[in-house]
């Protein structure tokens, strides 16, 4: 039961340890200049996704604190309240 949610999980953090290295492996034949481009372009990009997995978490949060104390029009208002914040 548990290897069914932890299998995929782990495997989805090591898939970013790989990519994380053949990112750096890349980087490392880079120019100072395209370095430094792909190095800001990059951090943009994961900012980006650190804010949109934030919203996910906490409008997944309201929306199981909505369900669990029986309030269904409350968890759609936070699943629009979302979808309009992304």
């Amino acid at each position: 039961k548990y290897l069914a949610l932890y299998v995929p999980a782990a495997l989805s953090i090591a898939s970013d340890f790989w990519r994380m290295s053949a990112v750096g492996a890349f980087a490392a034949h880079l120019s100072t200049l395209d370095l430094a481009v792909f190095t800001a372009s990059y951090r943009i990009m994961w900012i980006s996704l650190v804010l949109s997995a934030s919203l996910t978490g906490g409008v997944g949060i309201k929306v199981g604190q909505a369900l669990g104390g029986g309030r269904p029009h409350d968890a759609t208002r936070a699943i629009v309240v979302g979808f309009c914040l992304a």
